[in-house]
């Protein structure tokens, strides 16, 4: 998969040895400051080899073990913040079995400012309360092969069924086992909307 080649954000397998010994505290350290010297070089993600899929990319990929740490790549394509980037960190854990029964499978928190994208949310991305993450994988489809990953830890709708909140969601189009890449999309509440598309790579 084309966005499992991070170069600069996603330590080489050579050097993982030397981070175990730093500790994970020090890890993320590093890792928070990688990813906002990225975002702050007004480098695109393409050269950073997070590349878009085609529109009409078909779903691959099994959503059965997303469980881990990811280094986060959101790169905006529309709205007021088009051609930025943001990067960080994303944690994500198994959900509760009630959860689980409900369609939330995944559920975690995020280390990023989507703000810098034009993305919106309500609430906290670091919220690891189960009961309002900051963020949440969605699945759904009668085969459990279409996954959403929601961000923030408020979400609420009107009477009418419409997002109550600022709402930030993203398609998982393409799963491996070193990470998973798809499309997002950000909607106000004044109407105006962002999209782009993004890369999470294990580390």
């Amino acid at each position: 998969m084309a966005c499992s080649r991070l170069s600069l954000v996603r330590p080489s397998r050579p050097i993982m040895p030397f981070f175990r010994v730093l500790g994970s505290s020090t890890v993320l350290l590093v890792l928070l400051a990688l990813s906002a010297l990225l975002a702050g070089s007004g480098a695109g993600a393409q050269n950073n080899n997070c590349r878009p899929l085609a529109a009409n990319t078909p779903t691959t990929g099994s959503l059965a073990n997303l469980s881990g740490s990811y280094l986060l790549l959101v790169y905006a394509s529309t709205g007021p913040q088009a051609g930025r980037i943001a990067g960080g960190t994303l944690d994500l854990t198994t959900a509760a079995a009630q959860l689980r029964r409900n369609g939330t499978w995944y559920v975690g928190s995020a280390s990023i400012d989507l703000k810098r994208v034009g993305a919106g949310y309500a609430g906290s991305l670091l919220s690891r309360d189960p009961a309002t993450p900051g963020v949440s994988i969605e699945v759904g489809g009668p085969t459990h092969k279409t996954g959403t990953m929601v961000f923030g830890s408020v979400r609420s709708k009107g009477a009418n069924g419409s997002h109550a909140v600022p709402t930030t969601r993203g398609d998982l189009v393409e799963v491996s086992a070193r990470g998973f890449r798809g499309f997002w999309r950000s909607t106000a509440l004044n109407g105006a909307s962002a999209a782009g598309y993004f890369c999470a790579t294990r580390y």
